[in-house]
């Protein structure tokens, strides 16, 4: 069976992941029953990587979970928890136990207090050091004694004009980002220039896609993304309903035909679900999608 990476390259089918976020301690139950909840239904599963500041394990371990659960693992990894050197390590225990994919992220951005940021190398130069790794080098361009041939991605703002979004996209594909994943849409009318700059330029992109099951979880989402449409036809009907069952029925629904859109459009390469408030949502959305 053709992996994550191989799909991609092949150009050819419609693909999905999902983001699954590791446990909060040790306990691992409640973590691999979300996982075996998505088995066989995506191509492939970001383990996030201390999201929202949130104490989690480690994505590398969490990745080795995924594996053992049958899935294939895309490792988120960011700038601010480590320093490269630490990164580094990271990464190299990621290959050796059979982690492919490899997701390079800024990191959301400390508050006042604990913990501090390190941000010793910013998103582009992250990518640089997992690319060199592929080469069989480390940051000091010293030989490693095998190649880490990560299949890289990185993130891609739909929302940011044009001229910051070309910036942002070409810096990231010289430093060795194969792939990009989105921040969540809800209309795709709303980004018809990032399409186009999408379907000009031929870049494997997985547009993101989040389940928003109450009011107060669009009015969050509303505070931190500049730029973003969101329909008042979804508004509305997850006001129509008092009960949670409801309401996040109205969600996966909204989200099911707005992936069956993207799809048609026939210019991404498929979607990135998110489902930061309830993630066994996830689950409910595969099985609400057409085969």
């Amino acid at each position: 069976m053709a992996n994550f990476r191989e799909k991609i390259e092949k150009g050819d089918s419609f693909l999905i992941t999902c983001e699954i976020s590791p446990p909060r301690g040790p306990n691992t139950e409640s973590f691999e029953e979300r996982l075996k909840e998505v088995r066989g239904k995506v191509d492939a599963v970001n383990l996030t990587d201390n999201p929202m500041l949130s104490v989690r394990m480690t994505p590398v371990v969490a990745s080795l979970f995924a594996i053992k659960n049958g899935i294939e693992p895309i490792m988120q990894i960011t700038c601010r928890d480590r320093n490269i050197l630490g990164i580094t390590s990271d990464l190299i225990g990621a290959w050796a136990i059979g982690v492919r994919n490899v997701l390079a992220l800024w990191g959301d951005m400390p508050k006042e207090g604990k913990p501090k940021g390190v941000f010793e190398v910013d998103t582009t130069e992250l990518i640089k050091l997992i690319t060199d790794l592929g080469k069989g080098l480390d940051f000091r361009g010293n030989e490693i004694n095998s190649r880490c041939d990560f299949f890289v991605g990185a993130a891609l703002n739909p929302f940011d004009e044009p001229e910051k979004l070309k910036e942002n996209a070409e810096k990231k594909i010289s430093a060795g980002a194969r792939f990009f994943q989105t921040q969540p849409v809800f209309d795709l009318n709303s980004i018809t220039h990032f399409a186009d700059f999408v379907y000009k330029n031929k870049i494997n992109v997985l547009l993101g896609v989040i389940i928003t099951p109450s009011e107060k979880t669009l009015e969050n989402i509303k505070k931190f993304a500049k730029g973003m449409v969101i329909p008042e036809e979804l508004e509305e009907n997850l006001k129509k309903y008092e009960s949670k069952e409801d309401k996040e029925k109205v969600a996966v629904e909204f989200c099911s035909k707005l992936i069956e859109k993207i799809k048609q459009t026939k210019v991404f390469r498929g979607v990135h679900i998110y489902s930061p408030t309830k993630e066994s949502l996830i689950g409910k959305l595969l099985e609400f999608l057409p085969v």
